[in-house]
């Protein structure tokens, strides 16, 4: 089984129940965190736009995250062990750094 893109419009993105893709809440247009920089798309945006327009935010000077996570894989990689443990995880279920002051 081989997977590849559909080439498509996105369909509608709903808030999931406890991420469930089964229990749909309300229709939620599409975005990133606004903690960081706010990502404004229209609902009907196109699918290439879409995605144009995350890889600039994920790549943006103004997103810290990207530069935090890419820091912490290369350490892991490396050293054997990341700033923080989890490198696929640098949020509330993750561990905690090993030094605060540089993570």
């Amino acid at each position: 089984m081989v997977w590849a893109g559909q080439f498509k419009q996105p369909g509608p993105t709903h808030r999931l129940y406890r991420g469930d893709p089964m229990e749909k809440r309300e229709k939620t247009p599409p975005g990133a965190l606004r903690v960081i920089k706010p990502l404004l798309m229209d609902e009907d945006e196109a699918e290439e736009q879409r995605r144009l327009k995350l890889a600039q935010w994920i790549t943006s000077k103004d997103n810290p995250l990207t530069a935090r996570v890419m820091v912490n894989r290369i350490w892991h990689y490396v050293m054997g062990q990341g700033l923080v443990r989890t490198p696929g995880d640098f949020g509330a279920n993750g561990a905690a750094p090993s030094h605060p002051l540089i993570a």
